[in-house]
Parts: structure tokens; sequence; C-alpha cells
């Protein structure tokens, strides 16, 4: 019998587009996962995991929530 398990995404985790998660996987406070990667064990904290199946290929890494300053509203090129 295939038995369901919980998925657990601790807090600041970005995953990106693609990203295959198999049932009981855990993923550590603020890592990030990269695109098409396939997550079948737990991904520590502060790393950057890629490939199938994700590894951590950086320790210790930061990112922040904060979205870059938009341009200043002005005519557009070629007016």
């Amino acid at each position: 019998i295939n038995w369901a398990a919980d998925v657990v995404v601790e807090d600041r985790v970005w995953i990106a587009e693609d990203v295959y998660i198999y049932k009981g996987v855990r993923i550590g406070t603020g890592s990030i996962v990269g695109a098409r990667s396939t997550v079948t064990k737990d991904l520590p904290p502060h790393a950057l995991c890629l490939g199938t199946p994700a590894k951590a290929v950086r320790h210790n890494i930061g990112w922040s929530e904060k979205l870059l300053p938009r341009p200043p509203a002005g005519p557009s090129p070629g007016e």
C-alpha cells in the first residue's frame, strides 16, 4: 500500500517552476529549489538545491523578499 505522507515547506522557501516534490519531504527554511528539479529527500535550510534528484549545491545562502524598484514613469521609447 502506498501510504500518504505530508510535504512540509518551511518559512521563506522559494520553489521555481516545474518542480516535483515527493511525499514525506521537508524543505528547510530559506531554501531555494531550482526550476525542473525533483525533490526526493529532505533539503537543508538556507541552501540552493538543484537537479534530479535535488541536492544542495550551495549552503548558507540568503535572499530578499523586497521587490526591485520600478523605473520612473515617463514617455515610452519612440514617442
